[in-house]
């Protein structure tokens, strides 16, 4: 009878250890998932920053090409005004 109890702990304790592992296995497995819909969303996130900041890179452009403009016409203006003066 005693044999077949040691055989009883011994089975019911290695049990305990496969059940360990297992949950241990699925923690592991649910950190990951974790991690992964994490990294998702951060790279959801990047996408809408960058697609916002988007129209400012774009508005900024406009705006130089603005500002190149106003400046070719104002030295347009400085060598009329200079030539009329007949200052080289």
């Amino acid at each position: 009878m005693s044999k077949t109890k040691d055989l009883y702990c011994e089975s019911k304790t290695r049990l305990g250890e496969r059940i360990a592992g297992n949950v241990s296995s699925c923690a592991s497995i649910a950190r990951q998932v974790i991690r992964g819909s994490k990294s998702s969303d951060l790279l959801s996130q990047s996408a809408k920053n960058f697609a916002s900041h988007e129209y400012f890179i774009e508005n900024t452009e406009n705006n130089l090409k603005k500002m190149n403009l106003v400046s070719n016409q104002m030295n347009i203006q400085l060598s009329l005004i200079l030539v009329s003066t007949c200052i080289f």
